[in-house]
């Protein structure tokens, strides 16, 4: 219940609105005073507060929306491009067409990592490794088989005999001049251990069968033996009916030896290369440096057999 004086001096003090000097007034007002006074200032606060957070908000949105527009631009952008390329794929290749070719394309390229491995993880080793592939080409290139041939005449071959083998005459090449006729030549069983390989120059015998016993250069551990014959494409009437078929190699201690040492029957297809090399099917740990080459049969001519180049390979005896 309010004092007598507390009921006359506030309605006073608010009316005259003055700082009461009552006693009982005084705490009172001053209290009223300093919570007004704070309530103003939390309420700018509050105020300067929701205008930043309003002034935030706005400028997040337009940044926002600016990040927005971006995208889809992107996008669209994105989709334009994607749109072009399947405009330029549709009428060629399909995509799983693609997709092989890329596997294929990625095949090739593991392909050409390992063969690169192969010739060596350092530099100097890859130019080693070339070099040696680039010496291995020349020699390849001399003799076309990148093997030595032992059997050359030139190195120091020879034919030793060809037995009972009857050297094939008919139609001998002639050798003219402005048509006149010069030399005459017969087929020579030297020709099949010489480099010399044109159409016309082998050695024909007699039916299909027929031998050539070859002293080698020197003694040799034979591992393969080498045939060549001329295309069908250089053969003046296109055919090579009469290049060997079937024929085998064997080591003799001597042209008089009863127990040759049989290296293998080969087979001289006409669907493969002019030249074919053979690995010997029953290698001897003996070397020889005499041979047998013997024909079997030919590839159908009934009347005579052509043998245009023989090589031996092997490793020389130490």
């Amino acid at each position: 219940m309010s004092s007598p004086r507390r009921s006359y001096c506030e309605p006073r003090c608010i009316r005259v609105n003055c700082v009461p000097h009552c006693p009982t007034c005084q705490p009172h007002y001053t209290y009223g005073y300093v919570l007004r006074s704070n309530l103003k200032s939390l309420g700018l606060v509050i105020i300067i507060a929701v205008l930043a957070a309003y002034v935030v908000h706005c400028w997040e949105t337009n940044e926002n929306r600016k990040a927005f527009h971006d995208v889809q631009d992107n996008i669209n952008g994105v989709h334009g491009s994607l749109y072009q390329k399947l405009e330029k794929l549709e009428g060629s290749d399909s995509i799983e067409t693609l997709v092989r070719k890329v596997n294929s394309l990625q095949a090739d390229v593991a392909g050409i990592h390992r063969t690169l491995s192969v010739l060596g993880k350092d530099e100097c080793g890859n130019n080693l490794d070339l070099m040696a592939l680039k010496e291995e080409i020349k020699l390849f290139d001399l003799d076309r088989t990148g093997r030595p041939d032992f059997a050359l005449e030139n190195s120091g071959g020879c034919i030793l005999t060809i037995r009972d083998t009857v050297t094939y005459a008919e139609g001998s090449g002639k050798v003219s001049l402005l048509g006149i006729p010069l030399i005459n030549y017969k087929p020579d069983p030297r020709s099949i251990i010489q480099k010399n390989v044109s159409p016309g120059e082998c050695w024909a015998f007699q039916g299909e069968k027929g031998t050539a016993v070859i002293q080698l250069i020197d003694f040799i551990y034979v591992t393969h033996v080498t045939l060549e014959h001329i295309p069908k494409q250089l053969s003046p009437n296109g055919r090579i009916d009469s290049a060997t078929k079937t024929f085998s190699l064997s080591g003799l201690e001597n042209v008089s030896d009863e127990s040759p040492h049989m290296f293998g029957q080969f087979e001289y297809r006409l669907s493969g290369p002019a030249i074919q090399t053979f690995e010997v099917t029953n290698y001897s740990e003996r070397a020889y440096k005499v041979v047998e080459f013997t024909v079997h049969s030919n590839h159908g001519n009934p009347n005579f057999t052509c043998v245009y180049r023989i090589r031996v390979h092997g490793q020389l005896e130490t």
